[in-house]
């Protein structure tokens, strides 16, 4: 079976760069990855914040808190 853990990082480091403007850890040897407790809470302007939390969901260090499949993205 196929992992989409990979590609969900990867839409989330896209949805990440929309609502900020740069890339995440930009420069960091583990792009597309937020560290534990990172100030995550405020997106862009005119962004809502349940998407800012969807960002930090679907890039969170913590395997089993992040979404487990597109689908529960998708849900989101």
């Amino acid at each position: 079976s196929c992992d989409p853990q990979p590609d969900i990082a990867g839409l989330g480091s896209t949805l990440y760069f929309l609502l900020f403007g740069e890339a995440p850890l930009a420069g960091t040897l583990s792009p597309g990855l937020l560290p534990a407790g990172d100030p995550l809470t405020a997106a862009g302007p005119g962004s809502p914040r349940e998407l800012a939390e969807i960002c930090r969901r679907m890039l969170g260090q913590n395997p089993g808190g992040r979404y487990q499949s597109c689908e529960e993205v998708e849900q989101a």
